[in-house]
């Protein structure tokens, strides 16, 4: 996945495939407060088109200034349906662990009443599709989606 992860006047645009380990890696090294601002499905090829589009921001590394060329990208992004990270804001920051996505999937199905199978049932996804949520055996981004959508978590946007 590409994420747009902001920390004060500057943005970095890269690629995790878990995104709440990799805030978790830069919040370390970094003495701002970060936000995820935008989470999209994707790999390495979007990732320098998103670098070579916004060169001219260019500060170092993976690292870009905030302006308002990346905001209008972030907020058409966002409008698109596009956007993930709203996970990250819809209360997995207050988390005791925000690396564990699966946990959290779980703890929402749980509170809910309902079983894996049921899950899997509601979504129209197998069982192991829906089980993999939860293990975090790499779901797709689709499926993460459905998991959240179905819990009506994941896709307020403050």
């Amino acid at each position: 996945m590409v994420y747009f992860v902001r920390a004060g006047e500057y943005v970095k645009i890269g690629v995790a495939d878990n995104i709440f380990s990799r805030m978790s890696a830069l919040q370390t090294g970094c003495p701002m407060q970060l936000e995820c601002l935008l989470l999209l499905q994707g790999g390495y090829d979007l990732e320098m088109e998103l670098h070579d589009r916004f060169r001219a921001l260019h500060q170092r590394g993976e690292w870009f200034v905030w302006g308002d060329d990346v905001a209008a990208y972030v907020k058409d992004a966002r409008d698109s349906g596009n956007d993930l990270s709203g996970v990250l804001r819809s209360g997995l920051e207050d988390s005791t662990d925000t690396d564990d996505f699966g946990a959290f999937v779980r703890e929402l199905r749980r509170t809910a009443g309902l079983s894996v199978q049921d899950v899997a049932i509601r979504l129209g996804i197998s069982k192991t599709a829906a089980l993999a949520v939860e293990t975090g055996s790499n779901p797709t981004l689709d499926v993460m989606r459905r998991h959240l959508r179905l819990f009506g978590a994941g896709f307020h946007i403050r």
